[in-house]
């Protein structure tokens, strides 16, 4: 008797220690979610793996992997969910990683795959949706918005998607008719509000767009932003005949008076400096965007030699592009860069100001690809290093002919 009483007592403590470990990990994991500490995180669900390898855990890992945009992790964290067992979230996640590496094939087909397991599952359509619209397939990616809009997909998501198809086809009173709506009701992300502001300045609605733009502090002369946003256009982009192709090979560097078009990425991290003058059109977590360029510097004729007016950011999965913008004649050279984490190159003939420092010191606001950016001035010329989160594979420098964003332009790629 003696002996089944401790047996009991064991039991009891053996159950409240495993009650008070799981109640522990819980707290973990909603402290480390609240406050977005993602590598905690990480860590966290690698240690809960590491004891059992749990579908429901192994995906929250592969969710963090997402969000810190390090897809080919998240990719090779879904395989095992992919291959044995998968879900209409573990298809659509999968997607998200393989639209923002660029195979968009593929990841239309996991799309289709997870809406064949769940037909109502509204932000698999809006993904399609910003894919299609990212290859320049208009008129499917507007049925699948409207699609996602039907299954209550966030109307600040869709919305804002297809305002951004209506400003592409440049039907601005369409955009107007889904974006006044959202701002009226409160709505004021950053997305909305420049894509409405641009939209009243294509409608002449000058003093409205003059009242958003001091409403929201974006600019200390409104009336400039204005001009600005006003000598932009919108293009529909090309449509990619093969899926193969990457973003690098379908910009070709001889082609002329191009803005870049559609790039995926959050819509942080293609920002102008300063100005944050964007157009943006995205998906639950992803974004396409229309970057428009400080025209101001075109507006108000050439500035002083050697200077440059405006750096343009993006990421678009396997690489980043920095666009080098200045009035003067500009060109520069790889000095290294294609086997470690940094590059080097020149740009000649060109002196720090205030577009250079501010580079240095916000970069990690235009772009979540590279740690740092060093800018030294040699001589005449300006020496910039980059420090990159992943390994360099390759670096292209081009300098691209005369278009309606400057008179001259110097494009980095850096390539993953």
């Amino acid at each position: 008797m003696g002996k089944l009483i401790t047996l009991v007592i064991v039991a009891i403590c053996l159950l409240g220690c495993s009650s008070k470990n799981d109640l522990d990990n819980k707290e973990r994991e909603f402290i480390l979610t609240k406050v977005n500490n993602y590598k905690g995180l990480i860590s966290f669900y690698r240690e809960q793996l590491s004891k059992s390898d749990t579908p429901e855990v192994r995906f929250k890992l592969c969710e963090v992997y997402n969000k810190i945009d390090d897809y080919e992790s998240s990719q090779n964290c879904l395989k095992e969910l992919i291959n044995n067992s998968p879900t209409d979230k573990s298809l659509l996640l999968s997607a998200q990683n393989n639209s923002a590496l660029g195979h968009n094939e593929i990841a239309l087909k996991q799309i289709d795959d997870a809406l064949k397991l769940n037909p109502k599952m509204g932000v698999a359509y809006n993904l399609k949706g910003v894919i299609l619209a990212q290859v320049g397939d208009m008129e499917n990616a507007k049925y699948y918005f409207e699609s996602a809009r039907k299954l209550f997909v966030a109307e600040e998501i869709v919305n804002n998607n297809l305002a951004m198809i209506a400003i592409i086809e440049k039907d601005y009173n369409l955009a107007n008719s889904y974006l006044m709506p959202l701002y009226s009701r409160g709505y004021t992300s950053p997305q909305i509000v420049h894509n409405l502001i641009f939209t009243l300045v294509k409608l002449n609605d000058y003093p409205t767009a003059e009242m958003l733009i001091r409403q929201n502090n974006l600019e200390n002369s409104a009336q400039q932003l204005i001009a600005d946003l006003d000598s932009v256009s919108s293009k529909i982009p090309e449509p990619m005949v093969k899926t193969d192709i990457s973003p690098i090979a379908k910009e070709s560097d001889s082609e002329k008076d191009k803005t870049p078009l559609v790039n995926v990425t959050k819509p942080e991290k293609v920002l102008l400096p300063e100005t944050k003058k964007t157009v943006v059109i995205k998906d639950n977590v992803k974004s396409i965007s229309i970057t428009s360029s400080d025209s101001a510097s075109v507006a108000a004729g050439p500035k002083s030699s050697g200077e440059i007016d405006n750096v343009v950011i993006g990421d678009h999965g396997k690489f980043v592009r920095l666009v080098f913008i200045s009035s003067s004649v500009i060109n520069g050279s790889k000095l290294s860069g294609g086997r470690d984490n940094h590059v080097q190159i020149v740009i000649r003939n060109m002196k720090k100001n205030n577009k250079t420092d501010d580079l240095i010191k916000n970069i990690k606001k235009y772009t979540k690809t590279l740690n740092s950016i060093s800018i030294e001035e040699q001589g005449n010329d300006l020496l910039l290093t980059f420090s990159a989160k992943r390994l360099v594979k390759q670096v292209k420098v081009n300098t691209l002919p005369n278009s309606s964003i400057s008179n001259n332009r110097l494009v980095l790629d850096i390539i993953f």
